[in-house]
């Protein structure tokens, strides 16, 4: 998966009165320290100098990932976490849609519905998912595995994925959890256009936050992205860390 991610991290090329950000509920569950960033980043590094390939080379390969879905539900209605295949095949869509400057393709290979109400009302990170994960998942590192639940304990938590770097100690653990009513055609709200998966998967491909570190060090380590310093929660014009430019509030790796 690492070497799947070098595409993306080689292609990327008024203040409103909100609460902090501390106090704004998480959106995604991907908010590494900046030791762990610095880990990640100098083992991406020593992985790129092995491979000893360049960003022409990756982008000439055009690599197609297999996608597993898996798909939790308590029940049979679509309330219950039953996505049809139909609007699955339709979040596969959005993901070839937004990645396709990356020269990146996502394939559905496999949908799987499992009935288990206590994995659909309680996964989240640290709770049951392991048991689900370890039961079915499926592939190796260069495959993306989805699994939709409800998060109901997990008040406004719309998703979070592994980085690329955590699959070699826990490769069962690998892939992205999502609320099942952000698969567009379902629907939550602000959230229900399957962007937040593209969110996810930028994640699951190497990428950060564009609020990483706030207003100080390398932010998202992507050097055209301007620093920010927290989320932006509208799409409103903003420039928290005083640059010469704006905050990206249209990229994908904030939360607007």
């Amino acid at each position: 998966m690492l070497f799947f991610g070098l595409t993306t991290l080689f292609a990327a090329s008024a203040v409103l009165a909100l609460p902090t950000w501390s106090d704004m509920p998480k959106l995604c569950d991907n908010h590494p320290s900046q030791d762990a960033v610095r880990v990640m980043e100098s083992n991406f590094l020593k992985q790129k100098e092995i491979l000893g390939i360049t960003a022409e080379e990756v982008n000439a390969l055009r690599p197609t990932i297999d996608v597993h879905f898996h798909v939790i539900q308590s029940g049979e209605n679509m309330s219950e976490g039953n996505i049809p295949d139909t609007l699955i095949q339709d979040q596969v869509d959005v993901l070839n849609n937004h990645f396709m400057s990356s020269l990146l393709g996502f394939k559905l290979a496999s949908i799987n519905h499992i009935t288990n109400p206590t994995w659909f009302k309680y996964v989240g990170t640290g709770t049951h998912q392991d048991e689900m994960k370890k039961q079915l998942r499926k592939g190796g590192a260069q495959d993306l595995n989805v699994y939709t639940v409800s998060f109901e304990n997990n008040g406004g938590l719309l998703g979070y994925a592994t980085f690329p770097d955590w699959y070699r100690s826990n490769p069962s653990d690998d892939g992205v959890v999502l609320r099942y009513q952000t698969v567009p055609g379902v629907s939550h709200g602000d959230y229900n256009t399957g962007k937040v998966l593209v969110h996810e998967v930028g994640h699951w491909l190497g990428l950060y936050h564009t609020f990483q570190g706030g207003c100080e060090g390398s932010g998202d380590q992507v050097a055209d992205t301007p620093a920010e310093e927290g989320p932006a929660w509208v799409c409103e014009a903003r420039n928290t860390c005083g640059g010469i430019r704006s905050d990206p509030i249209h990229n994908f790796m904030d939360y607007t």
